[in-house]
Order: C-alpha cells, then sequence, then structure tokens
C-alpha cells in the first residue's frame, strides 16, 4: 500500500511539473496589470509611401482583446460600420472576392502570450487565426499601460489603443 501511495505522489510531482511547464501556464499571474478585458478604441497603420496613417477598422472599430490569468490572449475585432447583416448560411454563396472582403473586415485570433515588463513587450504565441497567417507563429508586440489604456504598437508605425472593459 506504502508503495502505491508513493507512486501515486511521484505521478502528480510529475504531471504538476509539466502543467507548470505548458506554454501559457500561469505565465502571467492574475497580479498583472495586463490581465483583463480590453475594448478597442482605435487602430492605424502608417502608409508606407503616404506617410497617412490608415485606418483598417475604421475610425471606431469594434472588438476586445482578453489576456486572462493564465497566460491566454483572444482577440476579436470588426470593422465600423458594420456590413450588412448577411443571415443564416448566406456567407457560403458569396463570390471570392466578397468572401476576401468579410475576411479583411474582422480579425481574430487566439494562443497564448507572455509578458516582459523590463523590456515593455508581450509575446504573443498564435494558435489559430481566422486569415490563416499567423497561426504557429509567435510576435513580440510592444505595449505600454497608462491609466486604463493598454496601447499596443510601436506608435510608428502602428498603433491599438484598448481601454479597460472589465
Amino acid at each position: 500500500m506504502r508503495h502505491g501511495r508513493r507512486l501515486a505522489l511521484m505521478v502528480l510531482a510529475v504531471l504538476a511539473a509539466a502543467v507548470a511547464q505548458a506554454p501559457g501556464s500561469m505565465r502571467a499571474p492574475a497580479a498583472s496589470p495586463i490581465v483583463g478585458t480590453w475594448q478597442v478604441a482605435e487602430w492605424w497603420v502608417r502608409d508606407a509611401r503616404s506617410g497617412d496613417r490608415a485606418y483598417p477598422f475604421g475610425r471606431q472599430p469594434s472588438g476586445y482583446y482578453v489576456y486572462d490569468g493564465t497566460g491566454r490572449v483572444f482577440v476579436q475585432v470588426a470593422r465600423t460600420p458594420p456590413a450588412e447583416r448577411l443571415g443564416d448560411g448566406r456567407w457560403r454563396t458569396l463570390s471570392q472576392d466578397d468572401l476576401r472582403k468579410l475576411v479583411e473586415r474582422h480579425l481574430a485570433y487566439f494562443g497564448t502570450y507572455v509578458v516582459d515588463p523590463g523590456r515593455g513587450v508581450l509575446t504573443e504565441h498564435v494558435e489559430a487565426d481566422l486569415a490563416r497567417e499567423v497561426m504557429g507563429t509567435s510576435r513580440d508586440v510592444p505595449y505600454r499601460l497608462d491609466g486604463d489604456r493598454l496601447i499596443l504598437g510601436d506608435s510608428t508605425t502602428w498603433q491599438c489603443v484598448l481601454m479597460r472593459a472589465y
């Protein structure tokens, strides 16, 4: 019986160590100021030719970023004003061009993240995304906190301003 307990304790210890080493597990403690639900307030990119700001999701995009306390990130952003409602299953009958426009109006991805406050960088490990362009990749996202605002991007070539929503 003692041998069985010892084996069970060893198995639990190995499982606990594996969970602690799993991607995204407790890498962003709940006390981190990044943790929360953030509403998208602004998103722009700098046009390389003109130097002007372009707003790929409109001047007042609709969407949220969620950085949870276990190191997971979930993102949904949609262009405003919204396109007309398609109704049940109608997207299946759209032309290739209309489908492309539909995807371009949205940003959606999820994965894990790690915060490096010393460098001011969030590293996002994308597990899947709507357009299938960045799944399986990692990216360093510069960030800074300003009260209830989380500002992503380098503020030169792109910027996304998020407001704390929870």
